[in-house]
């Protein structure tokens, strides 16, 4: 049989360790070994310098909140025992944002949301920090609807004409931008009835149920968003006059309100009068 094997069944010694106990600064490291017969070796030294890991804080984003589409801008201030060499900013809705030297930089296209913004920098060393975090707004800006109060026209009746018995309330409408509403007719300080149409336009009301005399008609563009100024007409309602009204054709369906007249042959008679007695 064969000779029995000289070979140690000692198990042989580590060679490495691990220790997260060493200080910052400058160590010597020194070793040396020690085999079975117990005789050491030579000692061997190594420098090990102990780095501090870099820190930072995210110091600003201006402006926040921000509207979408505007330029933000975001600052940081590391603190390390040799140099920064990368920071890289990411956001919780659109990832990474920038991932290269410099301690701030701006961008305009984050998406509408709040934003969890995580910056970790990296020195020149290799050693990473701990990831610091900040919020920003960006909001959706909505634009201002700009509306151009549509054109309208009154075809009839005239302002300042008498009407009587069924009176039509005509005109047109013309939309330059903007949504197309409807036209509103009040009488007096009565409630907004909707018209016929609208670029084409009518109402209808029975004058017999006012009283003679002078009456407003009221009218306006109408929509949901806007309201146009109001354009009022002066007419007078005489129904106890032989004519049949502003349907009818009555003698005094249209024209002025009665006493103009008069009162100019009033005024003529005056002129006439005070040009005598200076001739005298």
């Amino acid at each position: 049989s064969p000779p029995p094997s000289t070979r140690s069944t000692v198990p042989p010694p580590t060679r490495s360790t691990t220790t997260m106990n060493l200080s910052l600064g400058t160590h010597w490291i020194s070793l040396k070994v020690q085999d079975a017969a117990g005789v050491w070796s030579e000692k061997v030294t190594q420098i090990l310098i102990i780095h501090r890991r870099p820190t930072v804080n995210i110091t600003h984003i201006i402006p926040n909140p921000v509207n979408h589409s505007e330029y933000v801008t975001l600052y940081s201030w590391p603190d390390d025992d040799g140099y920064v060499s990368v920071y890289k900013w990411t956001s919780s809705i659109d990832g990474v944002l920038y991932d290269a030297p410099g301690s701030g930089f701006g961008l305009d296209n984050l998406s509408i949301g709040n934003h969890t913004i995580t910056l970790i920098v990296q020195d020149n060393y290799g050693a990473w920090s701990e990831p610091v975090s900040a919020y920003v707004e960006v909001v959706e800006v909505i634009e201002p609807v700009i509306y151009i109060f549509p054109i309208l026209t009154i075809q009839r009746p005239d302002n300042h004409s008498v009407v009587s018995g069924i009176v039509r309330v005509s005109g047109s409408l013309k939309f330059v931008q903007g949504v197309a509403g409807e036209i509103q007719v009040s009488i007096d300080d009565g409630p907004w009835i909707k018209a016929n149409g609208t670029s084409a336009w009518g109402y209808k009301f029975d004058s017999t149920n006012l009283t003679d005399g002078y009456h407003y008609i009221n009218i306006r563009t109408f929509h949901e968003t806007y309201s146009s100024n109001v354009t009022t007409l002066l007419v007078m309602v005489r129904n106890n006059d032989d004519g049949d009204g502003d349907e009818g054709g009555g003698k005094e369906e249209k024209g002025f309100i009665p006493g103009f007249g008069l009162e100019m042959i009033g005024i003529s008679l005056i002129v006439v009068i005070f040009l005598k007695r200076r001739l005298e």
